[in-house]
């Protein structure tokens, strides 16, 4: 197999991650039909993944270091083809909460060992090449997931069931060029030695770590919300009812977020969050807007700008983790910065959905935006005080927010 081959089987790989997250998105509403429960169950569901990511980051994030890339690479890609399955034999809510804690405990086994398999196989391992590769991968699974659901689910019959039989095909195909792959890892492996990765954040850096933990919520909780909720909003607010255009938006949540980090990629960290939260600030309150007015073309144009504020608050936020991180403690630091993240990505949420539930879809939407857009604002004035050092953005994989 030549390196480009094995380089395009990882990325693949990579890509089928995002895509059994994303694709999901489109098709909430059906369940919600079907298996009649309410907006906390749909963000309840969706949070379950953000939490099996997180568990498997910390239980199995180093794991690839003693034993290889490829086991941990087969055995995501057995978890993803399982949680397949299982969507396609749900006969209620419990089997969807299961079906997304595998998905979520599959990309977390996957996207350590993959996206450092990426850099052992790049001909001059080189580091910024590498990432971008891996964004390739996330980006195109994010994007095309919710896309291709929502046209299957809107013109093929059965839109639980269809997609799920095309979902696995390619699942399968990946599992078989995985398991071909020879193993990447070019350091001399060693026997397994399992612990759990502690975070923690060197008491030097945690005023701006915490800055870095306010952006990269303030990016998620808009990717959350649109990853669970955002076919709700189409039906029940906007009067939208095409799976078709839901996964449109969807697509443009994630093609812009990820297109505005390679736009702006030379930019420093600070000048990166300030981007990302600046532009979510302006799309929610497009957001808001598109909603009381019933107009589809105005929340088109919001989930551009929060779409670019996902990506740039992610990047941003990230970089300014690496750079003020001392070399010895990187990992723990990492660590961390992924603990803040996905809460920032299933909690809030969840707290939508309770709204949701008590006063109505409407009145949640409200009390989320006036909160983000306060928190956005004290977050910007901040970022104008903290001088921060002026380092180029290096693209890094963003991890599914949907």
């Amino acid at each position: 197999m030549s390196t480009r081959l094995r380089i395009a089987v990882v990325v693949t790989l990579l890509m089928i991650g995002t895509f059994a997250n994303n694709a999901l998105s489109t098709i909430y509403v059906v369940y919600e039909k079907r298996f009649d429960f309410s907006s906390l169950s749909v963000t309840a569901i969706f949070a379950t993944y953000a939490v099996a990511v997180l568990v498997a980051l910390l239980v199995v994030g180093r794991l690839s270091d003693d034993i290889g890339r490829k086991p941990l690479m087969v055995a995501g890609a057995l978890m993803f083809i399982l949680s397949s399955v299982i969507f396609l034999l749900a006969s209620g809510t419990a089997m969807l909460f299961v079906g997304r804690a595998i998905v979520g405990l599959a990309t977390g086994t996957v996207m350590p060992a993959a996206t450092a398999a990426l850099v052992e196989l790049e001909p001059d391992h080189d580091r910024r090449r590498a990432s971008l590769l891996s964004t390739v991968g996330f980006l195109s699974g994010a994007a095309l997931g919710p896309l291709i659901f929502g046209v299957m689910a809107q013109y093929l019959p059965r839109p639980t069931v269809t997609p799920f039989y095309v979902e696995i095909a390619v699942q399968v195909l990946g599992l078989v060029g995985v398991i071909a792959l020879k193993e990447p890892a070019t350091h001399v492996l060693k026997p397994m030695t399992w612990r759990v990765q502690r975070p923690s954040v060197p008491k030097e850096i945690r005023a701006r770590f915490a800055l870095a933990g306010v952006v990269v919520t303030i990016g998620w909780i808009v990717g959350g919300i649109y990853g669970s909720l955002g076919g709700s909003l189409d039906v029940q607010l906007l009067h939208v009812r095409s799976h078709a255009l839901a996964g449109l938006l969807l697509f443009t949540f994630a093609f812009i977020g990820g297109a505005s980090q390679f736009v702006f990629r030379s930019r420093s960290s600070r000048q990166a969050m300030f981007i990302g939260v600046t532009s979510t600030l302006v799309g929610i309150i497009c957001v808001e807007a598109s909603l009381f007015a019933v107009s589809a073309p105005l929340f088109l144009v919001a989930t551009a700008l929060v779409g670019v504020g996902n990506g740039m608050c992610f990047i941003g936020s990230l970089v300014l983790v690496n750079e003020i991180s001392p070399l010895e403690r990187r990992a723990e630091t990492v660590a961390a910065y992924n603990v803040v993240a996905y809460f920032a990505l299933a909690l809030p949420v969840v707290g939508v959905g309770v709204l949701a539930n008590m006063f109505g879809l409407r009145s949640a939407t409200v009390t989320f935006a006036v909160v983000l857009v306060a928190l956005a604002a004290a977050t910007l004035v901040t970022l104008g005080r903290t001088p921060t050092r002026p380092t180029a953005v290096v693209l890094e994989p963003e991890p599914s927010t949907s």
